[in-house]
């Protein structure tokens, strides 16, 4: 009874409360058809999951082909129904240009956070060819000039944005320095990558550094590890700890 009457009452308060233009109207009837639909929101499809180990999921989701698309170093919000509840959270688009352009698909990699409510969702929850939610991609974290020198200093899943652009910036032979902070070298995301990535480019320089084994970010770290000309552009993303 209450699962039929539910969505019967969400409709009536929406549609009686949200009066302020006619998607608002609309949004309530589409809802019944497509739960966990908002308007300014796109369909995108699960492709995989995996998970890359105890801490954080990769996701692979395919947009319909209404979604504008993303520039690298962009966030979406991300939407689902959580006990018949619209939940989202924020996360950053972890995937090449390339994949959207030849795929058109996109990739997030997520921390899980155990007392969560959403990630947790995800995890155990979501699985391949399940339906979710989008917004427009958001944001503007990407180098502001191409030929400069650049220095990338990324703690945990703060690496995700700096996926996504570095090898653009590598491929117009850009010098890059990067310095990924996580505590063991199961954390380092992506480093098989960034590994072949330096090995193919000389002026790539992957620095993939444990908490655990050589501690934080410090100024001394720094001295050690770089040159002045490897910083004439610095970008930092994510916690160090």
């Amino acid at each position: 009874m209450n699962t039929t009457l539910n969505p019967l009452k969400r409709f009536v308060n929406a549609s009686l409360f949200n009066n302020t233009s006619a998607i608002g109207w609309l949004a309530p009837v589409i809802q019944l058809r497509r739960p966990g639909w908002q308007p300014g929101l796109f369909r995108c499809y699960v492709t995989s999951k995996q998970v890359i180990n105890q801490h954080v999921l990769q996701l692979s989701l395919k947009p319909s082909a209404k979604w504008p698309g993303f520039k690298p170093g962009q966030h979406i919000e991300l939407n689902t129904l959580i006990d018949g509840r619209q939940q989202s959270r924020t996360f950053t688009i972890s995937s090449s240009l390339s994949l959207w352009q030849k795929e058109g698909e996109i990739e997030l990699t997520i921390r899980c956070h155990q007392d969560g409510r959403f990630t947790p969702h995800l995890l155990s929850a979501v699985s391949s060819g399940d339906r979710l939610y989008i917004s427009e991609a958001k944001g503007d974290f990407y180098p502001e000039t191409e030929n400069s020198p650049l220095l990338l200093i990324a703690g945990g899943t703060g690496i995700t944005p700096f996926a996504s652009f570095i090898d653009q910036q590598v491929k117009r032979d850009t010098p890059v320095t990067l310095l990924h902070f996580a505590p063991t070298s199961d954390d380092h995301l992506f480093s098989q990558h960034f590994t072949k990535l330096s090995q193919q480019h000389p002026h790539f320089r992957y620095l993939p550094m444990s908490t655990q084994k050589q501690g934080y970010l410090s100024r001394e770290m720094l001295r050690q590890n770089l040159s002045e000309s490897d910083s004439d552009h610095v970008m930092v993303c994510g916690l160090m700890d």
